[in-house]
């Protein structure tokens, strides 16, 4: 199953962790609460509109609609603006919910539903808190084990240089053509990837993986307009580390990995309760 980042997420990997932070910051959208179910008792939208002060159908605030945090904190049990947040970014990654507004979140900001049940709503909010974890911490993983194979000194600086990064080719059993392998990376003339889990492919930033942005925006380009060169190894180089797109990679791999897994328990929890 392909797994996407929340609509609006902006792909963009110059320093990788900015693409992250901006996908996190990208879902702090204006909310709604379309129902409130009944775990918060019979409260009518009028109601929850006079104790926020405001109408529960407007979107009107960066964060939550004012309607939803009230209900969500007035619940039986005590409930935190991050419970929320993380149900909020939980709720957003729901295959099912992405589904059933598909053509809405191609045009308008996401509208969210009160949860129906104390259980639903710690569903999604155990999940969104982990996938949050993982998409601003990323950085601080441990690289998922990926097989590197070099050929040379790996002392040496130059080893770990990157000019452009490319999949490695396969043959389509059905076209005969070359495909991308997604499982093996040419990281350059004497370094490559490979046994990288195929369910990596499967999260995507837009139109494309994490890692294939990961390939794209760490590559030696040169500005045709300025005369400006953008060198990715200059960042290593200033963190002292000639790795560090060596172990982005690994990092970036295991957030696209246990990203789908997440997901893919939210989408086998409602197949088991159909």
């Amino acid at each position: 199953m392909m797994v996407r980042a929340p609509a609006s997420a902006a792909p963009v990997m110059v320093r990788p962790i900015s693409a992250v932070r901006q996908m996190v910051s990208a879902t702090r959208l204006p909310v709604v609460g379309c129902t409130v179910g009944s775990w918060f008792g019979q409260m009518e939208a009028s109601q929850l509109s006079s104790c926020a002060g405001q109408d529960p159908y407007m979107l009107c605030h960066p964060e939550l609609h004012p309607g939803l945090t009230y209900a969500l904190r007035n619940a039986k049990s005590h409930i935190t603006g991050d419970d929320i947040f993380h149900f909020i970014y939980g709720k957003l990654h729901d295959p099912e919910y992405r589904t059933k507004y598909a053509a809405d979140l191609k045009k308008m900001l996401p509208h969210i539903e009160t949860p129906a049940s104390r259980a639903e709503f710690d569903k999604f909010a155990a999940a969104g808190q982990e996938l949050l974890e993982l998409h601003v911490n990323f950085e601080d993983l441990e690289p998922w084990p990926l097989t590197v194979d070099v050929t040379g000194d790996e002392d040496d600086r130059e080893t770990w240089r990157v000019t452009k990064m490319a999949w490695a080719k396969k043959k389509d059993p059905e076209t005969g053509k070359n495909v991308n392998d997604v499982t093996r990376l040419k990281y350059n003339k004497r370094v490559t990837f490979s046994d990288i889990p195929v369910e990596a492919d499967e999260y995507m930033l837009g139109s494309r993986s994490a890692l294939a942005w990961i390939i794209d925006r760490n590559q030696v380009k040169k500005d045709k307009a300025s005369g400006i060169v953008n060198d990715p190894n200059d960042w290593a180089d200033e963190v002292g580390n000639p790795r560090y797109i060596v172990d982005l990679i690994g990092k970036v791999t295991r957030v696209a990995v246990e990203t789908v897994r997440i997901v893919d328990g939210l989408n086998n929890d409602a197949e088991n309760n159909d």
